[in-house]
């Protein structure tokens, strides 16, 4: 179907974009912004590069969208919760950044539409693809054996980041002084990287409400979490940041390896499918 056609070449171009996006944010966000003269906004650096890690997984999930969006409609799930909620971020910053109008409010207002569009553009060619919004992806009907244990994991960590994420955004100045860490105008990067961990509660939400039917939300909160360890790691040894914070992000680096290993043999056990499962053609 053409409508399919379009959606898909919508999602790899998402895919694309993100991919280059993090890329900039991770490696190369501070210089970028110092030859637009908009140095004081690239602060905290650390958080800028979490945003841009972000960026790398929400590649990984619109990619596997485009793959097939009927077998991983769970992918067009999160794709379009994150790009009806990013915009509430990008029209704070142009507020609570005030004067001088810079580029970068210009870019941010045009985000905001860009990305309202795009799902409004997904909702609609779910509806016209006869795709539910929680249809969850095409699996196996029952799992090969219970998972209690997946399903706690995952709510305990569903509600941890939900907190978390949600002081980030909410309160960055208040945690910023306690972790010692400058900023110069008010810091987007930090309510960025809270909002994506309060959508990345959401996946794992997902997947404690049914880990079969939502198999792809759960691999992708195992998967997210092997980003981590080496920022962490490089932050401890180079960043800036008091004892408090560094003692904070080391025991997270190696609970997220921990994490990271326990949902993913979890979910394998309880699905008996491997990790890259790719369902038959009915």
């Amino acid at each position: 179907m053409k409508i399919e056609r379009v959606l898909k070449i919508v999602l790899l171009a998402l895919a694309v974009l993100d991919l280059v996006l993090g890329t900039i944010f991770v490696f190369f966000g501070e210089y970028l912004f110092t030859a637009l003269h908009l140095q004081d906004y690239a602060h905290p650096l650390f958080f800028m590069i979490c945003v841009g890690l972000f960026l790398y997984q929400y590649t990984f999930i619109q990619f596997i969208a485009y793959k097939d969006p009927r077998k991983y409609s769970t992918c067009l799930n999160l794709t379009v919760i994150i790009r009806l909620t990013f915009p509430i971020v990008y029209i704070s910053a142009i507020f609570l950044w005030g004067l001088p109008f810079t580029l970068l409010h210009v870019l941010f207002a045009l985000s905001a539409f860009a990305d309202l569009a795009f799902a409004a553009f997904i909702l609609i060619s779910m509806r016209k693809l006869g795709i539910l919004f929680l249809q969850g992806d095409e699996t196996a009907d029952n799992p090969k054996e219970p998972a209690c244990l997946l399903r706690t994991f995952l709510l305990v960590l569903t509600i941890a980041e939900f907190i978390m994420g949600s002081s980030w955004m909410i309160f960055p100045a208040f945690w910023l002084k306690l972790c010692g860490i400058t900023y110069i105008v008010d810091p987007f990067w930090t309510r960025a990287t809270g909002l994506f961990l309060v959508n990345i509660a959401y996946i794992q939400f997902l997947g404690f409400l049914n880990v079969n039917k939502y198999r792809m939300a759960v691999i992708i909160s195992g998967l997210y979490r092997a980003l981590w360890p080496l920022l962490y790691w490089y932050q401890i040894a180079f960043g800036e940041g008091n004892t408090l914070f560094k003692g904070f992000i080391l025991f997270f680096s190696f609970f997220n390896i921990f994490s990271c290993i326990t949902i993913l043999r979890l979910v394998k056990k309880a699905t008996g499918k491997p990790i890259f499962y790719v369902p038959e053609n009915k």
